[in-house]
């Protein structure tokens, strides 16, 4: 039988109340409260019994201090001698208990406890919210500028929607704390001129569980769907990360043993934190990626291709398949051509990239290339048209040269049975690069420039990628 447990530490740091209710049913089933951590909080076994707890917040103490002040130890003595024992502490929170029937409560003066408790999150943990909140808005800008500069692109990268998705919950969690703190410390303030008490505080625990779990598992199902390359680089990250910060705590705790002066092991903790960011996450995971890439594990099998040799040197082709090659489009006798698909996928859009271009022996024969983007959520379809539009030209709402020589004529979209059709034009020339826009799907496609685009071509063109599924 286990005599320790641990329990997750996602609690409203002010809310007081909640926390003495969640202690004294622990301690009802057999669990006393040992240690107060970052992430999660110690219980040791005991005998179930009826315990009250008291809750206390001490502004002045700092989680770099190398031993309780003078003034937080007198407090540590007077509530001992009222018969309040300490269970735990971690910088400014304090948790006592006593076994009395009914105690004298620690806190006697609600004014002086509410100023405490607005001092504390002041202090430290508001700025560390506040902080989260840039941050996530700095994460979610750079993701909007790289969405503006290659939308298919950033859509069909499940990554960015998770890390999009993460930055958006711990917003969220943090305006939550924050706006929640506020309106009750207004309602508290206001209840303390009017008739002296002390309302119940009132957190967000089942909320900040709820959203915590949710990102968890949404990280855990996308790190289960994508190519173990991808997920053991993740791994890396994340492993990193713990490193960095399992050696920054160790190091401000090792300094606490040490009795080293607050002030100065803050100090030394922030040094220690950026040079073990640069360190692990820089030389680090470099070596492991190596490591990695030796053992063979990072490898990725590209099981449709082989190599050859031509005028002595090798070459790599492809045998991908592909929706529409050449053999669909133009007559020839080259039996051998190299055919490769790109693809990514998201919830939200696919993409597949072809490339079909004759082996070295045969350059000069017919080539082909094209991308399928399928849209899966029709609100998304103007967005991937105009991002598209964009690398095809310039801007959408032209249809006249962006810049000397550069143009885009639009087409009879009836005649690829299209919604609308492009061809570019380039030093104006017509090209054979074509923009095709179907119900759900957007084509981009280049053709040989010596290839004669007729209705058969276009009919076939329509028919293998106005409305397929885009998979690998």
């Amino acid at each position: 039988m286990k005599n320790t447990r641990y329990m997750m530490a996602q609690f409203t740091f002010y809310d007081r109340t909640g926390i003495q209710k969640m202690l004294e049913k622990k301690a009802q089933q057999g669990w006393m409260l040992e240690k107060i951590g970052s992430y999660a909080w110690k219980f040791r076994r005991i005998e179930p019994a009826k315990i009250h707890f008291a809750v206390t917040y001490f502004p002045k103490a700092s989680q770099f201090d190398p031993h309780p002040s003078e003034e937080q130890q007198r407090l540590w003595d007077f509530c001992e001698h009222t018969g309040w024992h300490l269970a735990a502490s971690n910088a400014q929170l304090q948790i006592f208990y006593n076994k009395a029937e009914n105690p004298v409560p620690i806190e006697t003066d609600p004014q002086i406890e509410l100023e405490n408790i607005h001092k504390t999150m002041n202090k430290s943990v508001i700025p560390s919210y506040i902080l989260l909140i840039v941050i996530g808005f700095l994460m979610l800008l750079m993701n909007a500028m790289l969405m503006s500069g290659d939308v298919v692109h950033w859509l069909t990268s499940n990554a960015n929607l998770v890390t999009i998705l993460c930055w958006s919950v711990i917003i969220i969690m943090m305006l939550i704390e924050i706006t929640g703190y506020f309106i009750w410390h207004e309602k508290a303030w206001k209840s303390i001129q009017t008739d002296g008490s002390f309302i119940v505080t009132k957190g967000f625990r089942k909320v900040q569980l709820g959203l915590m779990w949710f990102v968890l598992g949404v990280v855990g199902v996308y790190l289960l769907t994508i190519e173990k390359r991808i997920a053991a680089l993740s791994l890396i990250s994340t492993v990193t990360v713990g490193i960095v910060t399992a050696v920054v705590f160790g190091v401000k705790n090792l300094l606490k043993k040490l009795d080293t002066p607050a002030n100065i092991n803050r100090v030394i903790t922030i040094i220690t934190a950026v040079i073990m960011s640069f360190a692990i996450s820089g030389f680090g995971t470099v070596f492991i990626v190596y490591k990695a890439m030796q053992s063979g594990f990072l490898d990725t099998v590209q099981n449709n291709s082989y190599k050859y040799e031509h005028n002595g040197h090798t070459f790599t082709a492809y045998t991908d398949i592909i929706p529409l090659n050449i053999y669909d489009i133009v007559q020839t006798d080259t039996k051998e051509f190299s055919t490769r698909w790109d693809f990514e996928s998201s919830v939200l859009v696919s993409e597949g990239r072809a490339n079909q271009s004759p082996l070295a022996n045969n350059l000069g024969d017919w080539t082909l290339s094209y991308s399928v983007v399928e849209i899966k959520l029709p609100f998304l379809y103007n967005i991937v048209y105009k991002g598209m539009y964009k690398d095809f030209l310039g801007d959408p709402s032209l249809t006249v040269a962006t810049e000397a020589g550069h143009n885009a004529m639009t087409i009879d979209a009836e005649e690829w049975h299209a919604d609308k059709a492009f061809r570019f034009v380039q030093d104006g020339y017509p090209t054979s690069r074509y923009l095709l826009c179907f119900d759900r799907h957007i084509v981009e496609i280049h053709f040989d420039q010596d290839m004669k685009i007729d209705q058969n071509v276009r009919d076939t063109v329509a028919q293998k990628l106005a409305d397929i599924p885009v998979v690998k």
